[in-house]
């Protein structure tokens, strides 16, 4: 029988929901609901304060046959290397999911990254290399050399229910991800004055964990604009879709550039409402400007946000189209797609 391990955060003891960990329990759920084998994990959140757990990770790395890793930065830098060498030594397949889109920059180098050669060439020669999204399989390809890389689309177990049509005078905006500066709530914040002269009867409603550096700002925000915003914490992931869909529009006007494909964008998809995103690197791959979502500028983008909230609020057939164009764009990242790609490799 085959045996798979997977080795991610997947945040369940410190209760860490994010991209990541929800993408390493959605692949850790799918192996126990489709593979017929034996399925164990390593949490490396949970390493990290429990090192003892490295001899358990070694233990089942020795034993088993078929290593899936989701590896975040300093994984892929400290933890790889290592599983790479007991691969060759104790005969086990290594397939890498990746998330995020920053693999080709730190492979090459950038201004953010130094380069590895070392992690990319090893990279090269594991089972198979799968990013997220295709710009950056194609460059893997093109400029990277790489032969074992292909799409695995972040992916979310959903069951459609019906989508919510609505036509009340105000907008229900909503921002779900992990609440700090560099996700853009300062955006939001700076567009309030503009909501309330041009947009009545709107709201705002924030949910996700607060990082520990921006919490007392925004809290201090939300308390200060508390007759048009609310924080209403953490979703839990069985909630998520069910609550998205009372809303009209996500924003999402993140200040990370080489962000991949955000769950939240996936999740608003699902729930059957449209987004209004910053240009980021890879944005117009997940969002169809005018269709599934609004792309703005990546910076100096305040005017043209304002105005895209604007847009939507005046014209409620135009909101409308957008939200059954982004509940069928969600079809394109069910668990059968993610399952296709995934069980060819074990």
């Amino acid at each position: 029988m085959n045996k798979v391990l997977v080795i991610g955060a997947f945040g369940y003891e410190n209760n860490q929901l994010d991209g990541q960990t929800i993408k390493t329990r959605n692949v850790y759920n799918l192996l126990q609901k489709k593979h017929e084998g034996e399925h164990s994990y390593i949490d490396t959140l949970t390493l990290r304060k429990k090192p003892w757990l490295g001899f358990v990770m070694l233990y089942r790395l020795i034993t088993c046959n078929t290593l899936i890793i989701l590896p975040c930065l300093n994984n892929l830098t400290i933890l790889f290397p290592l599983f790479y060498y007991m691969s060759k030594i104790f005969r086990f397949d290594i397939i890498s999911i990746c998330i995020g889109g920053w693999q080709v920059e730190y492979f090459l180098g950038s201004k953010k990254f130094r380069s590895h050669p070392k992690q990319m060439n090893m990279s090269k020669k594991i089972k198979a290399f799968l990013p997220e999204m295709i710009k950056v399989n194609d460059d893997l390809i093109s400029m990277c050399g790489f032969i074992n890389s292909e799409v695995f689309p972040n992916f979310r177990k959903y069951e459609r229910t019906i989508q919510e049509i609505t036509n009340e005078k105000g907008l229900r905006l909503v921002f779900m991800a992990r609440v700090n500066k560099m996700k853009g709530y300062d955006v939001i914040f700076n567009s309030l004055n503009f909501i309330r002269n041009n947009c009545p009867n709107s709201s705002i409603t924030f949910y996700g964990g607060i990082a520990l550096e921006d919490k007392d700002d925004f809290l201090s925000k939300v308390e200060a604009n508390n007759d048009i915003v609310s924080y209403r914490g953490l979703l839990a992931p069985e909630k998520i879709h069910e609550t998205l869909k009372r809303y009209d529009v996500m924003l999402l006007p993140t200040k990370y550039y080489t962000e991949g494909f955000p769950g939240s964008i996936l999740d608003a998809y699902i729930s059957g409402i449209p987004v209004i995103v910053t240009e980021w690197k890879h944005s117009h791959e997940f969002v169809s400007d005018g269709n599934t979502g609004v792309i703005v500028p990546f910076e100096n983008n305040q005017e043209v946000f304002n105005n895209s909230i604007l847009s939507l609020y005046k014209d409620r057939n135009k909101l409308n189209y957008m939200k059954k164009a982004a509940y069928k764009e969600a079809d394109k990242y069910s668990e059968e797609v993610a399952w296709n790609v995934l069980k060819k490799y074990l």
